[in-house]
């Protein structure tokens, strides 16, 4: 095989040494060169190539071996170059777009996506990309359209379920005519038959907890999460919703063992000193100030973790999961300013002079 291939690039060599303009015989001459792993040979073909012609298969020819290189930005300018109005070659749009991706071209990306789509190629993937990138462009009822079409084309992808999921359940308010008893009987149907499949999945656990904790479900959360040891049930959702649900349905056993076992992890170890600080100054006991100031501290990291991440989603226009985030900042700042309140309001309790501090501690971090 590798006689017939050394005999093959001669006879291309010597078809160019006579015709050097011939586009074919230059492409194939460098993919016989990717194919080796020879990048800079491959490229400087097809370089001698277009110095003759700019013929689309040559560019299209360089855009690959650029790419397969991981020479991105030349692969863009490459096929930037293209007009691909015409162009049929579902190989050749692919090429492109993974290039556009990658340089996070999303006009492009949305142009060469919807000609694969009216080409026939109904890859619900195509259809997921084309959706979240008209979400980022605020087009809500165009992104919906393509969402429900990657539905219709995989009812039962638990990742594809997952994107509408969240879509609905992030952008429903928005959708004209959307009410939202319909989004949540949509949604739950659609994570209780993923749940069926598998009953451990933390992600659709998650969704469902927050969806009926929002209607005050409580019951059903209980049932739902009493599945779970004591070590993976503060993996599934939040420790709010665990805790509150907990207190709700009288469950306060139950409740104060969830918080014995949170506290032990620096990940949920802000929200329960927290719900022990509360719980300390109701009952008048001097572990109220200690349990604050560990409230505040650990919950203050977190907040700055979320601020951070609520910025990379600013910054790349994701503007619907940087306002998700926007209310858990709001929600971890309050629970700080709350957790300020009970500190001084325990040491008002002893020394009887410090609610204005308290107050004003309250409302800064309010504002916050």
């Amino acid at each position: 095989m590798a006689k017939n291939r050394a005999k093959a690039m001669e006879h291309l060599r010597k078809c160019l040494e006579i015709k050097p303009e011939i586009p074919q015989a230059n492409i194939l001459l460098a993919e016989n060169y990717l194919d080796q792993g020879l990048i800079d040979k491959a490229l400087k073909q097809i370089n001698a190539g277009l110095t003759y012609s700019s013929h689309r298969n040559l560019l299209f020819a360089k855009a690959r071996i650029e790419a397969a290189g991981g020479y991105w930005e030349q692969a863009y300018n490459s096929i930037k170059k293209i007009d691909f109005e015409t162009e049929e070659k579902t190989e050749y749009l692919e090429l492109a777009l993974q290039v556009a991706e990658v340089q996070n071209d999303d006009y492009l990306s949305l142009a060469l996506l919807e000609k694969l789509v009216a080409l026939g190629q109904q890859n619900y993937s195509y259809c997921l990309k084309i959706a979240k990138v008209k979400l980022g462009s605020g087009l809500i009822g165009e992104s919906k359209k393509f969402f429900d079409l990657a539905l219709d084309l995989n009812p039962t992808e638990e990742s594809c379920i997952l994107e509408v999921v969240n879509f609905y359940l992030t952008c429903g308010h928005d959708i004209e005519g959307m009410e939202k008893q319909v989004i949540t009987a949509f949604v739950e149907d659609k994570l209780l038959k993923l749940k069926s499949q598998n009953p451990h999945n933390t992600e659709v656990t998650k969704i469902l907890s927050e969806l009926y904790y929002q209607n005050e479900r409580f019951e059903e959360i209980y049932k739902m999460l009493t599945a779970y040891t004591l070590k993976d049930l503060i993996m599934q959702t939040s420790l709010t919703i665990i805790y509150k649900s907990w207190i709700y349905l009288n469950k306060n056993n139950e409740a104060k063992k969830i918080l014995d076992f949170a506290f032990k992890s620096k990940h949920t170890r802000g929200e329960a000193s927290y719900f022990y600080a509360d719980i300390s100054l109701r009952k008048r006991e001097d572990d109220t100030l200690r349990f604050s100031l560990i409230s505040v501290y650990h919950l203050r990291k977190s907040l700055r973790l979320l601020i951070k991440e609520f910025e990379m989603y600013k910054s790349s226009k994701d503007f619907y999961s940087a306002n998700s985030l926007l209310m858990k900042i709001d929600a971890i700042s309050n629970m700080i300013s709350k957790s300020y309140l009970i500190y001084y309001q325990f040491q008002l309790h002893i020394l009887k002079n410090l609610c204005p501090r308290a107050i004003s501690l309250h409302k800064h971090y309010k504002r916050s």
